[in-house]
């Protein structure tokens, strides 16, 4: 085998090429894909970092044909103490590690202080593979009362 250095452009289907590689048509090859020596893992998508910065796998998540399965659920009527530190735990069944969740608060009701506290609220969200846990914050000295409504992603 004979290796060769050259500083060059090379283009198929073109004779202008506008980078190392150009290719104009259609392209087929065997083999996985590795963007920066990474060959990603099953069901992740290619997401772009820029010009000039190597692509790198996203979370199956973005990957509408790796999503399995869809579930909604809503906590029961929960309390949010004034200074205080909350866990709450759903279990799933049908949980994976890959599984994400967006959610929201429904009905707050304001059952002490100030709405406005309600925004000094924060909520951890955390998917161990067995169950979903949301440690909820309440730095604030008023009290709430509401709802998780979650959107889940298999």
């Amino acid at each position: 085998m004979v290796g060769a250095s050259v500083n060059a452009q090379v283009g198929i289907g073109t004779t202008t090429p506008g980078a190392q590689l150009e290719v104009v048509g259609s392209v087929r090859f065997s083999g996985d894909l590795q963007p920066a020596g990474d060959s990603g893992l099953d069901g992740e998508v290619l997401l772009s970092n820029g010009p000039g910065v190597a692509p790198e796998w996203g979370v199956r998540f973005l990957n509408p044909g790796a999503i399995l399965g869809v579930a909604k659920a809503v906590t029961t009527t929960m309390t949010i103490d004034p200074s205080d530190i909350t866990t709450y735990t759903i279990a799933d069944p049908d949980i994976q590690t890959y599984a994400v969740a967006s959610w929201n608060w429904d009905d707050i009701v304001v059952l002490s202080g100030s709405i406005d506290d309600f925004n000094h609220v924060t909520a951890n969200f955390i998917n161990d593979g067995t169950e979903w846990s949301f440690r909820i914050n309440n730095p604030t000295t008023s009290e709430f009362s509401t709802r998780l409504v979650l959107l889940i992603f298999y």
